[in-house]
């Protein structure tokens, strides 16, 4: 193939878009909870256990505490303590970028134009809270599910087999486990939908039974965790605390519709 055809528009654009979005991904720490997970992190790492209270806030230590994303933050500590700062903020974007990838993945067939824009605009909307976060694993982990599930629907992989042993590690990872489930719900009333509108076409019938299988199977696999059940109820908690909902930056209400900008804010793109 020559050099000219190679470097054809499409290649340019998205090249370009996939490299230069990295750099989004990559930037400094701005997750006021960075160094409370690497100190949290560090403590499990020296004392071999999960803290079961809340150990570092003074006027609340009986507080039952379910760290959810324990795993994480052993993870990052020891990222932190042998490579540095710079590896784990690194290692974080390298994550995000991957679950772009597989959104790009699912949409390469698509007109590339739209394409490439539609990832600028993805990485520049989220450009307020990608760094080194716990959540940035729950972003690639449902991008994976997203890609697997739409392989799986249109009959080219059966990779979503292997799901129920991505929810294990997703449920040690982080809270946002509960969003996999939102997918495959959707995914199976889709198919039950399409399966009472056109009930001589098995494959529907199929997936509705192999997701329903898929699905009771992640159920269980949520309780392969140091905290056994006690993790099921958690993502619903944080849901409803009042205190959490004015504290977690991601669940602000976007201010772009605004006509000024949100002036003096620590994170611009929210109010």
């Amino acid at each position: 193939m020559r050099l000219t055809e190679r470097l054809s528009a499409r290649t340019l654009l998205l090249g370009g878009v996939m490299s230069v979005i990295l750099v989004l991904f990559i930037g400094p720490e701005q997750d006021p909870d960075f160094w409370w997970h690497l100190r949290i992190g560090r403590w499990m790492v020296e004392n071999g256990m999960l803290p079961s209270t809340d150990i570092f806030t003074f006027s609340a230590s009986s507080h039952v505490w379910t760290d959810h994303e324990y795993l994480t933050e052993i993870l990052m500590w020891l990222v932190y303590s042998k490579l540095g700062l710079t590896a784990l903020v690194l290692a974080f974007g390298l994550l995000t970028w991957g679950g772009f990838w597989l959104i790009y993945r699912q949409v390469a067939r698509q007109p590339f134009v739209f394409v490439g824009l539609g990832l600028a605009i993805g990485a520049v909307a989220g450009s307020p809270i990608w760094g080194p976060r716990a959540q940035m694993i729950t972003f690639a982990l449902t991008c994976l599910e997203l890609y697997w599930l739409h392989g799986y629907l249109r009959g080219r992989s059966r990779a979503l087999n292997f799901f129920p042993f991505v929810m294990v590690l997703w449920a040690n990872l982080h809270g946002g486990w509960v969003i996999g489930f939102v997918w495959l719900g959707v995914a199976l009333a889709s198919e039950l939908f399409m399966w009472a509108w056109d009930q001589d076409n098995p494959a529907h019938r199929m997936h509705v039974r192999r997701l329903a299988v898929i699905t009771a199977a992640s159920v269980f696999a949520v309780a392969v965790t140091p905290h056994l059940f006690s993790l099921y109820p958690y993502p619903f908690q944080t849901q409803g605390s009042v205190a959490q909902q004015k504290l977690i930056v991601e669940w602000f209400s976007s201010c772009w519709w605004a006509a000024s900008p949100c002036a003096g804010r620590r994170f611009t793109s929210f109010c």
